[in-house]
């Protein structure tokens, strides 16, 4: 996972001042989630982008895993991160599937057994997301499996795997400024007809 997190660092710094003011968010999340599915297309996952979400997924395990930035809580044991931007109904819908995945419906007494077939026993993948919060200053990240939103930010997990802590990132990001010269020695003659 760190060479995704690497990937998404990538994918910020090479934004400009030049480029839009929502080009960074965008840049990091969009290189972490390409990285990802190289990753995974090597190890014979599948592209998914069900409900336009870019999953990769591992078919066989039952696992399913994307891309999500988010804010400084990413990485520290204590905190409750959250995704920056508002997430829809389909990370809504994939969260709520997390959350079903974790009722055992066995525990039931007989009589109150639903009808319909449990979540646990349809298709339903486990939906990882891979929270990556850069600062300007220090990267960190962690596998998250979300199990609660709220006004569609994250608000409750079932589990948390530190991929880089505050305590371990230590990596100094800088931003790519612009070559004032850049351009003065260009000059171009117009003509008129």
């Amino acid at each position: 996972m760190n060479e995704v997190v690497d990937a998404a660092i990538g994918g910020s710094l090479s934004v400009t001042e030049l480029d839009p003011i929502t080009a960074r968010g965008y840049c990091t999340w969009q290189s972490g989630v390409r990285r990802l599915r190289e990753i995974g297309l090597k190890k014979q996952f599948l592209v998914s982008n069900e409900s336009n979400v870019p999953w990769i997924v591992d078919k066989k395990r039952g696992n399913r895993f994307t891309v999500v930035i988010t804010v400084e809580a990413t990485g520290e044991n204590e905190a409750i991160p959250s995704n920056l931007r508002v997430k829809g109904v389909a990370t809504l819908q994939a969260i709520k599937n997390n959350s079903n995945l974790l009722f055992d419906y066995a525990d039931l007494p007989q009589m109150t057994k639903p009808a319909q077939t449990p979540p646990s026993q349809l298709t339903f993948f486990r939906s990882w997301y891979l929270c990556i919060h850069l600062d300007g200053t220090l990267a960190t990240a962690e596998l998250s499996f979300p199990i609660s939103m709220n006004q569609g930010f994250f608000s409750e997990y079932d589990e948390r795997i530190m991929v880089r802590s505050i305590e371990e990132s230590g990596l100094p990001l800088s931003v790519v400024e612009l070559d004032d010269s850049i351009g003065k020695e260009i000059e171009i003659k117009v003509s008129k007809k």
